[in-house]
C-alpha cells in the first residue's frame, strides 16, 4: 500500500513539473527593446530620478522595463536656454496625457561644462546629462530646444525644432504621438497572428562551436544535459552590460552548488573581445567554472542569436539584446526574461529550478534514499 502510494506521488510530482515547463511561458510576449533609450544611458549619465535624485540601477532597470515595446520621447534642452524654460508648462501637459509613451529630458552643459541641476529642472520626468556632447551629435542637434519621438525600436519618426511654448506647436507635437500610437494598435494587432505561428520558445539551438576566455573551443556539445542561461554582453560596455554581469552573477551564486546548471556569456564585439580580455572580465566579476565567457567570427555569432536564439542581432554592439534567455539539455529555448523586470528575474528563477527538478539527477536519488529510509521504520 505504501510502495503504491509512493509511486501515486512520484508520477504526480513527475506530471506538476511537465506542465510548469510546458506552460509557464505560454503568454510571454517578445517585446521590442528600445534602441534609442540605449543609445541615450550609453552616451549620457541619469542625474535626476523623480522622487529619488540619487540613481541608481534599479531606477535604470525601470526606465528600460516601461520602454520595452513602446515609443519614447526625449526633449533635448540646457539650464542656459531660455526657449526652454518657455516650455517647462507644455512639456508637464505632454507628459500627463500620454503616459502610454516614457518621457525624459537630456541636458546640455554649457562649454566650461560646469553644471549643477537647478530645482527650476527637476521635474515629473528622468534627466540625462549629455556632458560629453555626443548624443546631441549623434541625433543632429545643432538648436536647442528640441523634442524628438521614438517609434518602439527606437527609430526617429517626428522631430520638433524650437520650444514648445504655444498652442499650436503642442498641438502640432500631439498629433504626431497620436498618429504613431494609432499605427502602433494596427501593427500589433496584425502581429499577434504571425507572433503566435512563429514562437521561438520551444525551437532548439543548432551546434555551434566557438572560443573561450582560455581561448580553448567550445562546443554546444559541452551544454548537452545542462540546463543553461545565455545573455549578451561586450567587455567594454559602459553601463548595461556590467549591470547584465551582475544579475547574471547572482544566478551563479545561486545555483553553484548544482553541476547541472551552466551560463554562456556571447560577445557582440568579438573583434575586440579576445580571449584575454574575457579573461580579465571573467576575473574582475568573479566567474566560476561553469560560467563560459563566449567570441569567433562575428558572422557566426550573428547568426547564433539571430537564427538560433531568435532575437535581434545588432550591427552595433551598443544595441545587443538585454534579455536572459533559458535552454533546457537539449538546446530547446524555454523562455526569454528582460533582465530589467523584477517579476522576469523571479519568473526566470523559478523556471530553473522547475527545470533542475526535471533533470538532476541528485533529486531522484534524495527520493530513493527516502524510500530507503521508510521501509527500515516500516
Amino acid at each position: 500500500m505504501k510502495r503504491s502510494f509512493f509511486h501515486l506521488s512520484l508520477v504526480f510530482l513527475l506530471l506538476s513539473v511537465f506542465f510548469l515547463i510546458h506552460f509557464s511561458s505560454e503568454d510571454e510576449k517578445i517585446l521590442p527593446e528600445q534602441k534609442a533609450l540605449k543609445e541615450i544611458t550609453h552616451t549620457t549619465r541619469l542625474i535626476f530620478m523623480p522622487g529619488n535624485e540619487k540613481a541608481s540601477e534599479a531606477e535604470l532597470d525601470s526606465l528600460y522595463e516601461a520602454s520595452e515595446g513602446k515609443g519614447l520621447l526625449v526633449n533635448f534642452g540646457a539650464e542656459w536656454c531660455r526657449a526652454c524654460k518657455r516650455e517647462k508648462e507644455n512639456l508637464r501637459k505632454i507628459f500627463t496625457k500620454n503616459k502610454k509613451i516614457p518621457f525624459l529630458r537630456v541636458l546640455v552643459p554649457e562649454e566650461d561644462n560646469n553644471f549643477s541641476l537647478s530645482e527650476f529642472n527637476k521635474d515629473l520626468y528622468p534627466i540625462f546629462l549629455d556632458k560629453e556632447k555626443k548624443l546631441i551629435e549623434k541625433f543632429k542637434i545643432k538648436a536647442l530646444p528640441q523634442t524628438l519621438l521614438f517609434n518602439e525600436e527606437g527609430e526617429l519618426i517626428y522631430r520638433h525644432k524650437g520650444a514648445i511654448d504655444s498652442e499650436e506647436n503642442l498641438l502640432s507635437l500631439q498629433k504626431n504621438i497620436d498618429s504613431f500610437l494609432s499605427r502602433q494598435k494596427i501593427r500589433s494587432e496584425k502581429e499577434k497572428n504571425i507572433n503566435s505561428k512563429n514562437d521561438p520558445i520551444g525551437s532548439k539551438l543548432f551546434s555551434f562551436s566557438l572560443e573561450d576566455s582560455e581561448a580553448k573551443v567550445f562546443s554546444s556539445k559541452e551544454l548537452e544535459d545542462k540546463v543553461w542561461l545565455a545573455n549578451f554582453i561586450f567587455t567594454s560596455c559602459p553601463s548595461i552590460c556590467p549591470t547584465l554581469t551582475k544579475k547574471m552573477r547572482r544566478f551563479q551564486d545561486e545555483f553553484i552548488s548544482d553541476s547541472n546548471f551552466e551560463l554562456v556569456s556571447f560577445s557582440v564585439d568579438p573583434e575586440n573581445d579576445l580571449p584575454p580580455k574575457l579573461k580579465a572580465y571573467k576575473e574582475k566579476y568573479e566567474m566560476k567554472a561553469n560560467w563560459h565567457l563566449l567570441t569567433g567570427a562575428w558572422p557566426l555569432i550573428q547568426k547564433i542569436i539571430r537564427d538560433g536564439f531568435k532575437i535581434g542581432a545588432p550591427k552595433d554592439p551598443m544595441f545587443h539584446s538585454e534579455k536572459f534567455v533559458l535552454l533546457d539539455k537539449d538546446l530547446e529555448i524555454k523562455g526569454f526574461y528582460s533582465s530589467y523586470s523584477p517579476q522576469d528575474i523571479q519568473r526566470l528563477r523559478k523556471d530553473i529550478k522547475v527545470l533542475l527538478l526535471k533533470y538532476n539527477k541528485s533529486s531522484y536519488s534524495i527520493i530513493k534514499k527516502d524510500k530507503k529510509k521508510k521501509r527500515k521504520t516500516s
